[in-house]
């Protein structure tokens, strides 16, 4: 594992405007209910962190990897939307879809400061 900030480290995963189509196809199916989707992180071993960010104007949903979990051990995924079913699948989608639900890739923190 990558050495970071605080030994945790970010995902680097983002979505562009041209995977929004792909993302919204897919939430059709694959979005069903908040119970739902953070279920299937918990079970995983994952933690779930939903917080609102009044600067932002929107949820900020974190996927933290504990030492429960088979991938991403001390990683961070995160996830944000004005609304928080989106936000939340917004995060399975990228755990699932984008990475297979396995190793999300990740940024080397060592160099931030603050």
């Amino acid at each position: 594992m990558k050495k970071s900030y605080n030994a945790m480290s970010f995902a680097a995963l983002s979505l562009t405007s041209a995977d929004e189509k792909k993302y919204r196809d897919w939430a059709v199916d694959n979005t069903s209910d908040a119970q739902s989707l953070i279920n299937g992180f918990c079970s995983q071993g994952y933690k779930v962190s939903i917080t609102w960010v009044v600067e932002s104007n929107a949820f900020c949903v974190s996927v933290i990897g504990t030492e429960d979990c088979i991938a991403n051990k001390r990683a961070i995924l995160t996830s944000w939307s004005d609304d928080i079913l989106e936000a939340l699948s917004i995060a399975v989608y990228k755990h699932v879809v984008m990475c297979d639900s396995g190793d999300w890739p990740t940024q080397d923190n060592t160099q931030r400061w603050g």
